[in-house]
């Protein structure tokens, strides 16, 4: 019996150093990826995205019924080898929309990045009570890294691939689970904040507590994106959806507050809510295909935005303090707050 154990332990040892040693690989190929000849070379001649996307289908989840499903254990390095897989197709994919096209049509690329998504929306503490619950709970940062980790990177790609094409955005709307799953991460701990760097800088130093937070709000930022993607292209249903369903509106102006409530400090995440905010009143005044104009969600919105204070919230990122020059918070703000005023 001790001997099978042992056997054991070596095949899992052997396998936790393959998959970090495949982990190493695709890191470097996201990184020269990066570089358009060797982009050009890795898609056009090496095919690489092709042999890549067998890893896609690690751990597939049974309602995707997927033929192509690769079992292995649920560890850490697992999930290190999925974060550096996603990373590896979003680098490949941001230069190539055949490489899009491969994923999406001949991979179902979509449904496996919407499952950790709606998975990871799922296990998220919404409610303020049971938040503050679990922030007394000292393990809740144990496991940050492989929590968020995969679905950040899964947000990133679904990103880029929304912005290759406007099918896309056909494809996912009829999925009712992918928005709510958006309007719910975009809120991801931002309650939590303080208590959390408080509670990692006293157990784990401060460049770790800087790294949570980092991947904290870049979720937050992350999912503002994908739902200022699917909005920009989506036809008129998806709007009516995103302004009257699943309280877009005050997603965007939760992400911008910072006196009235809210607690977000990123800088990233309230320039894009306001950048967001600011094409929510353009698209519904002006229209884009496939989208006409919208004067009666325009009016909605008008109106959801003075009951919130959202003007106030914008004004107050206009006067930033000197850290935070340089960033886009300012410029965005004036775009909001004239958007509010011209339409």
């Amino acid at each position: 019996m001790t001997s099978e154990f042992s056997d054991l332990d070596n095949q899992l040892n052997k396998l936790k150093r393959l998959m970090k040693k495949c982990q190493n690989i695709l890191n470097a190929l996201s990184f020269a990826a990066e570089d358009l000849q060797n982009h050009i070379y890795l898609v056009s001649e090496c095919k690489i995205h092709e042999k890549l996307v067998q890893l896609l289908h690690i751990n597939c989840p049974e309602s995707l019924n997927c033929q192509n499903k690769l079992n292995l254990p649920n560890l850490i390095q697992t999930q290190q080898l999925q974060t550096a897989l996603f990373r590896a197709l979003t680098s490949l994919s941001q230069f190539d929309r055949p490489v899009i096209l491969f994923l999406v049509q001949d991979n179902n690329i979509l449904n496996h990045l919407i499952d950790i998504i709606v998975k990871f929306s799922s296990s998220l503490q919404t409610n303020t009570n049971q938040s503050t619950q679990s922030i007394q709970n000292k393990n809740i940062n144990k496991n940050l890294q492989g929590e968020t980790i995969v679905p950040s990177e899964a947000l990133e790609l679904l990103y880029f691939i929304i912005l290759g094409s406007r099918q896309f955005v056909e494809l996912l709307s009829p999925n009712m689970e992918l928005i709510p799953a958006l309007i719910s991460i975009s809120y991801f701990k931002r309650y939590e904040k303080e208590q959390i760097q408080i509670e990692s800088q006293i157990s784990e130093g401060l460049q770790q507590s800087q790294y949570k937070n980092n991947i904290i709000s870049r979720i937050r930022r992350q999912s503002i994106e994908c739902l200022g993607s699917l909005q920009y292209y989506g036809g008129q249903k998806l709007q009516e959806q995103l302004v009257n369903e699943f309280r877009y509106v005050f997603a965007l102006l939760d992400g911008i507050g910072v006196c009235g409530g809210s607690h977000e400090f990123d800088s990233e995440v309230i320039h894009q809510s306001c950048s967001n905010l600011s094409h929510v009143f353009f698209l519904f005044h002006e229209g884009r295909s496939p989208c006409p104009e919208l004067p009666v969600l325009l009016k909605t919105v008008g109106e959801l935005t003075e009951q919130e204070g959202g003007l106030e919230e914008i004004e107050a990122h206009l006067h930033h303090t000197l850290d935070l020059s340089g960033d886009k918070v300012k410029y965005f703000a004036a775009s909001a707050k004239s958007s509010i005023f011209k339409y």
